[in-house]
């Protein structure tokens, strides 16, 4: 039995006191003596800190509740800013991925893999011995 992250924030709520003075290796201590003794507990106990926890979830003002699940989605990557990886929907690149679509290529053609044949040495002018070793 796990803590969702909505759970996690609310225990981290009701400890902010104790955290709040700490360095971050007390913090860091602190919530894994909590993942020890969560871990230690009998499934009812489990269960009756998870519905401790939700009821208070559940008290909150909806507009804190959205605000929370908001910037944990942006911290997941699920953002309206595209996440981490490529251009946000609608604003460059292919709609709905981040390449080329296949058989069309990127700026330099479609990807015809590496050269074939004997190793001809780095391209000239960027150092290094010729084919003829020179």
């Amino acid at each position: 039995m796990h803590l969702s992250p909505e759970l996690r924030w609310m225990w981290m709520k009701d400890n902010h006191g104790q955290l709040a003075s700490m360095t971050p290796d007390q913090r860091k201590a602190f919530r894994d003596q909590f993942r020890a003794q969560f871990a230690a507990m009998s499934p009812a106990e489990k269960q009756k800190t998870i519905d401790r926890l939700q009821a208070e979830w559940n008290a909150l003002p909806p507009a804190e509740q959205q605000k929370f699940e908001q910037k944990l989605a942006e911290r997941r990557g699920g953002g309206s800013d595209g996440g981490q990886y490529g251009p946000p929907p609608g604003q460059g690149g292919y709609p709905g991925q981040y390449g080329p679509p296949p058989g069309q290529g990127g700026p330099q053609g479609p990807y015809q893999g590496p050269p074939q044949g004997p190793y001809q040495g780095p391209p000239p002018g960027q150092g290094g011995p010729g084919p003829d070793g020179q």
